[in-house]
């Protein structure tokens, strides 16, 4: 990949008729994950890459062109069909935030994260047990403050394990680990980037 210039791992289809290089990668069908032997786009440079990226999502992801956020536009990339991954918004976010991205280039205000009351922007929120990611750390519907269970029956009217889009909620610590700003909430954690603070 790092000699094929690839930076985001696009699969050369039919209709790709430049360069290409062939590497094993993961896929997850119907939450199996298979390991497949697959051709990739190449290029001469890392700039082609990111051009072709772009053209890419422009044509094919419209929507994560005009999002408020990073994550909502990785979410509507994901949503568009782009990975198979179930983790892929978690992992991209992931390196995102354990490099410091939206600091170093975004230019972002206010991205000290502090105690105090937000709503989140997410379309499901997971609640930890505690701030870190591990796989089975998430709390079901039933383990929630009926608070929260009461606000996601009145927007989504369904059970989801975790808080939907809109649910209001107020942090009491915060906690920083694997790459991810943890705020701390009656029935536990919650990364506290998919969640705008409001006053």
């Amino acid at each position: 990949m790092m000699k094929a210039n690839a930076l985001f791992g696009i699969k050369a289809g039919s209709g790709w008729k430049g360069k290409v290089y062939s590497s094993y990668t993961n896929e997850v069908y119907e939450g199996v994950t298979a390991t497949e032997y697959a051709t990739f786009r190449a290029y001469d440079t890392i700039v082609d890459s990111i051009k072709d990226y772009y053209k890419l999502i422009k044509n094919n992801y419209k929507k994560a062109l005009n999002c408020d956020s990073q994550r909502e536009s990785i979410e509507a990339i994901k949503k568009g069909g782009y990975a198979t991954d179930p983790e892929y918004v978690n992992k991209i976010m992931s390196i995102i935030n354990a490099n410091d991205f939206i600091k170093k280039y975004d230019n972002i205000e206010n991205l000290e994260y502090s105690v105090g009351h937000y709503v989140v922007t997410a379309d499901v929120l997971t609640v930890r047990r505690t701030p870190k990611i591990e796989d089975y750390n998430w709390l079901t519907f039933e383990e929630l403050t009926s608070n929260a269970r009461n606000q996601v029956f009145d927007i989504l009217g369904v059970r989801v394990n975790g808080l939907c889009k809109g649910v209001e909620c107020d942090v009491s610590e915060i906690n920083k680990a694997d790459g991810y700003t943890w705020g701390r909430i009656p029935s536990g954690w919650i990364a506290l980037e998919y969640c705008r603070k409001v006053d």
